[in-house]
C-alpha cells in the first residue's frame, strides 16, 4: 500500500469521525450518547495508533504506536458492548460489577504493555522488516498475549449475541438500527481476527485504518436514515411491547406493518381468526397472518379499516364475540406523516373496554328499568316511544295498547301487597311473552302497563289485543300455594300519524275508561266515533 493511499484513508476516517462526533453532541439528551462517544474515541486512538504504527521508521517508535493502538482495542471492545448493552435496553445486577472488572483488566493489559519495553511476556523476539514501501513488525505473541485477544474478543461476541437475540423480536425500524450496529462490530471483529490469524501469520500486511472507514459509514448512514442516535425506537420497541393496548401499524396501503402482543392476543381470539388459528400464537409475525388481520378488519369493520386506508385520525367503538362472549373495543387511529406531509400509513390503538362498558350498560339498564317487574318504567317507556315517533316514516301503522288489572285493590287486600308484587312480576313474565321481541314494553302505573307495537302493517289489532287479554284471563297465579285468578282491561290506539307520545297515548287510554266501564275483562280499540 503507497503511503499517500494510508495517509489519505486515515485522514478520511479521522474526518469522519469527527463529522459523527459533532452530529452526536445534537443528541445530548440521549441515554446513549456517553457510551457512544467513548467507543468513538477509542476507535480513533485504535486507528491513530495504527496509522502512526506504519509511517513510523523506527523499531522503538514503532511498538509506542503499536501500544498505543491497545488503548483502543482494550478500551473500544468493552465500551462497545456497554454501549450495546445501553442502546438495548438491557439492566441485570452483575453489569456494574462488569464495568469495574473491565476496566481493571483492561487497565492492567494496557499498564503491561507500555511498561514492558521489549514485551517478554506478551511478545517474543521482536524486530522489524521491510515490507515495500513500510517497515513493519514481526513477533510471537505469548500466551498471555492470545488470553488478551481472547478477552477483548468476548466483548465483541456477546455484543452481537445480544443484538442477535433482540433482532429477531424486534420490529422493522429497529432491526434496520440493530443491523447497522451488528455489521460495525462484525466488521471490526473480522477484520482484526483475520489479521492475527492469517495475514500476519503469512506476513501480509495492510492498512487495518481502512477498516474503521466503512464502520464509520455504516455509523453515518445509521444516523441519516434510521435516527441511530435517537433513544426514541429504543423507547417505542418497549412501549410496543409491554402497553397493556394493543397497537397495530399498517401501512397507506392498509397492509399490516407490525403488531405488538396485546393486539395478537385480542384478534386472534375474536371468532374469524381463532377458527383460522385455533388460537395458536406462533405464527405471530407472519406474512399470512398480517395479510388475514388486515382482511378481516376490511370485511368485518369497514369504518375503521376506512381511517387507515384514508389515513385519518379517528376513535370508534367495535363489539366482537370472542369465545361466546361479548367484547367492547375502542379503536383510536392515528395516521403517520413523512416530513412533507405525505401519508405513509397510520397506527390503530385497541382498548379494552368491555368492563367500562358492561358497567354503563348495566347502569343503564338498572336506570331505565322498573325495580320489581324487571320491565321499562314510565319515564323509559315514554322516552323509547316517543323517539321511534320521532324516526318513523310517514304512514306506518303502530299499536298502542294500555292494560290495567281488574280490582287489584281487592288482591292486595286479600292476599297482602307481597301477593300483589309477585302477580305483578308473573303478569309482566306472561305479557312479554305474547308480544314480539322488538315491542316496547313498560310498567307506566301501579298496576298499569303500556305496550307499543311497531310496524303493525296489516296485522289484525283485535286479535293481538284478545291473545293478550285470553292468556292472563286463562293463567293461574300462585303465591305461597294460593292461587289467584286475575282478569286485565286493555284499551288500545292504532298510531299512524301522530307525532307526540301524549296523542296515542290519550287514545289508548280513553279506549280503557270504556273497557273498565263496560264491565271490565275486555279489549276495546279507540274509535273517534266512541269519543
Amino acid at each position: 500500500m503507497d503511503r499517500a493511499l494510508l495517509l489519505m484513508l486515515y485522514v478520511l476516517s479521522m474526518f469522519i469521525y469527527m463529522i459523527i462526533i459533532i452530529i452526536t453532541n445534537r443528541k445530548k439528551k440521549s441515554p446513549v450518547l456517553k457510551d457512544f462517544l467513548g467507543v468513538i474515541f477509542f476507535m480513533i486512538f485504535w486507528a491513530s495508533g495504527v496509522f502512526f504504527e506504519l509511517y513510523s521508521p523506527e523499531l522503538q517508535h514503532k511498538l509506542f504506536w503499536r501500544n498505543f493502538t491497545q488503548i483502543g482495542s482494550f478500551g473500544g471492545s468493552p465500551m462497545m458492548f456497554f454501549f450495546t448493552v445501553r442502546f438495548l435496553g438491557i439492566d441485570f445486577k452483575g453489569l456494574k460489577m462488569i464495568k469495574v472488572l473491565s476496566a481493571i483488566f483492561s487497565g492492567l493489559f494496557i499498564l503491561l504493555f507500555f511498561t514492558d519495553n521489549y514485551h517478554h511476556l506478551l511478545r517474543l523476539n521482536v524486530q522489524s522488516a521491510e515490507l515495500g514501501s513500510f517497515t513493519v513488525l514481526l513477533f510471537e505473541r505469548t500466551i498471555l498475549n492470545k488470553i488478551s485477544v481472547v478477552y477483548c474478543s468476548v466483548f465483541s461476541i456477546f455484543s452481537e449475541i445480544m443484538i442477535l437475540a433482540r433482532y429477531r423480536k424486534s420490529s422493522d425500524d429497529l432491526k434496520k438500527q440493530l443491523m447497522i450496529i451488528f455489521l460495525g462490530i462484525l466488521l471490526i471483529s473480522v477484520g482484526w481476527w483475520n489479521k492475527i490469524i492469517w495475514l500476519e501469520k503469512n506476513s501480509v500486511y495492510f492498512a487495518f485504518v481502512f477498516l474503521f472507514i466503512p464502520f464509520a459509514l455504516l455509523i453515518l448512514m445509521g444516523y441519516f436514515r434510521y435516527s441511530l442516535f435517537s433513544y426514541s425506537p429504543i423507547a417505542r420497541e418497549k412501549v410496543f411491547e409491554i402497553v397493556e393496548e394493543g397497537m397495530v401499524i399498517f401501512s397507506a396501503e392498509g397492509e399490516v406493518i407490525d403488531i405488538n402482543p396485546t393486539a395478537m392476543n385480542i384478534l386472534v381470539s375474536i371468532g374469524y381468526m381463532f377458527n383460522l388459528y385455533q388460537g395458536n400464537l406462533e405464527k405471530y409475525k407472519t406474512k399470512e397472518f398480517n395479510r388475514n388481520i388486515a382482511e378481516y378488519i376490511k370485511a368485518h369493520h369497514k369504518d375503521w379499516y376506512s381511517s387507515i386506508i384514508n389515513c385519518f385520525k379517528e376513535k370508534l367503538e367495535i363489539k366482537e364475540s370472542i369465545l361466546g362472549h361479548d367484547r367492547y373495543f375502542m379503536i383510536s387511529t392515528y395516521p403517520v406523516f413523512d416530513s412533507l406531509r405525505n401519508p405513509q400509513g397510520s397506527i390503530s390503538v385497541i382498548k379494552d373496554i368491555t368492563l367500562q362498558k358492561n358497567s354503563a350498560i348495566s347502569l343503564k339498564i338498572k336506570s331505565e328499568t322498573d325495580g320489581l317487574t324487571g320491565i321499562l318504567n314510565k319515564e323509559s317507556f315514554i322516552e323509547y316511544v316517543q323517539k321511534y315517533m320521532d324516526t318513523k316514516s310517514f304512514g306506518s301503522r303502530s299499536l298502542f295498547l294500555v292494560l290495567d288489572i281488574d280490582f287489584f285493590k281487592e288482591v292486595n287486600d286479600t292476599y297482602g301487597h307481597l301477593a300483589g308484587d309477585s302477580i305483578l312480576k308473573d303478569l309482566s313474565a306472561l305479557i312479554k311473552s305474547a308480544i314480539r321481541d322488538n315491542d316496547i314494553f313498560g310498567r307506566i302505573g301501579g298496576e298499569e302497563f303500556g305496550i307499543f307495537a311497531k310496524e303493525i302493517g296489516d296485522m289484525k289489532v283485535y286479535r293481538y289485543c284478545e291473545r293478550i287479554r285470553k292468556k292472563i284471563s286463562r293463567n293461574v297465579f300462585k303465591f305461597e300455594e294460593k292461587e289467584i285468578k286475575i282478569t286485565i282491561s286493555i284499551g288500545c290506539a292504532v298510531s299512524q300519524n301522530e307525532k307526540r307520545y301524549d296523542d296515542v297515548f290519550k287514545k289508548a287510554d280513553s279506549a280503557l275508561y270504556r273497557a273498565k266501564n263496560n264491565g271490565r275483562d275486555k279489549c276495546l280499540i279507540f274509535s273517534e266515533k266512541n269519543t
